[in-house]
């Protein structure tokens, strides 16, 4: 047996019986254990190399591709990949008869060059830039003739739009959407479902919203509000008086004396009008359901005389 470097070898792969047989001739002489393969498309048992004796195997169940045109290839290659569980770059599936895309193509020395790739899910996740503005897209592919989506990365998605060959975009269509990341929560919902909506009845993209499990959030970021300002009327300190100044929100522990939040101590603000209590519930997260976090800013209802501790700290 001729020797083969680690990088052109998989080893430590098992099979429980339903992919690959000893004698090509005989469907009978099933193999069950453990096996390598070649980068070239070659099984044999055993481990590793070392793993003595590697007889050769062969799949219980072949394509014949002779059968079909050029055309058709890679149509099948597609629903190899799409039905049989299998990735065009890799994973080792080859139980019950549905080898890997790529082990067909090793199989019948088909170019990989001219093969096209599925869509598969990738999704681009959102930047700290993309925090910083707000917003980002989010890009997804829907199949042309069934209900399949797939939120794929900005790469595969500019391959479909350009048509690139290495891609399967004659079976799919692509689009994006703009996603609200920051800002009111109940109002980022309100916009990403719109979003949404407006995509499904545009593109005719049925049960879009379903496939995103309607979860208009996905990616939300609480941005704590700072560098606020009051000229007094709006707020007392914790000892009653009337405060003027800097002040900012901090997420749980709502509006606090300072700029920004900050490691050194600092005290709480608590409102006295209903008018700074509807902003301030503007620019706190809405409670999660289940969740025990809730804004600690105190009613205007609330005895918020006596006096103060040591303030909000880190």
């Amino acid at each position: 047996m001729p020797y083969y470097p680690l990088s052109q070898i998989k080893t430590n792969l098992y099979t429980n019986g339903n992919g690959f047989v000893t004698n090509v001739n005989n469907p009978d002489t099933i193999y069950k254990g453990y096996y390598w393969k070649t980068s070239s498309g070659k099984y044999f048992t055993g481990k590793t190399p070392q793993d003595k004796p590697n007889t050769e195997l062969f799949l219980k169940q072949q394509i014949n591709f002779n059968q079909y045109s050029d055309k058709a290839i890679n149509l099948i290659l597609n629903s190899i990949a799409t039905n049989g569980g299998s990735e065009i770059n890799g994973g080792d599936n080859i139980e019950g008869g549905n080898p890997t895309v790529l082990d067909y193509i090793a199989l019948k020395n088909i170019p990989e060059s001219t093969v096209q790739f599925i869509p598969y899910y990738n999704p681009q996740l959102p930047t700290p830039q993309n925090y910083k503005n707000g917003e980002f897209r989010r890009f997804f592919c829907k199949k042309t003739n069934e209900i399949i989506y797939n939120e794929i990365d900005v790469t595969q998605y500019n391959k479909l739009i350009s048509k690139n060959p290495e891609i399967l975009w004659q079976l799919y269509l692509p689009y994006n959407i703009t996603w609200q990341l920051t800002g009111d929560k109940q109002q980022v919902a309100k916009v990403n479902k719109n979003m949404v909506e407006l995509a499904s009845k545009n593109l005719k993209l049925p049960s879009f919203n379903l496939y995103i499990k309607e979860d208009y959030t996905k990616y939300y970021q609480y941005t704590e509000a700072s560098n606020l300002y009051t000229v007094g009327g709006e707020f007392k300190t914790e000892k009653g008086v009337n405060y003027v100044g800097f002040y900012h929100i901090h997420n749980s522990k709502g509006p606090m004396v300072g700029k920004i939040h900050t490691i050194e101590p600092h005290g709480y603000l608590f409102p006295i009008n209903e008018n700074i209590i509807s902003r301030i519930q503007t620019l706190t997260p809405s409670p999660i359901s289940g969740s025990n976090t809730t804004p600690t800013y105190i009613p205007n209802n609330t005895n918020i005389g006596g006096g103060g501790g040591g303030g909000g700290g880190y």
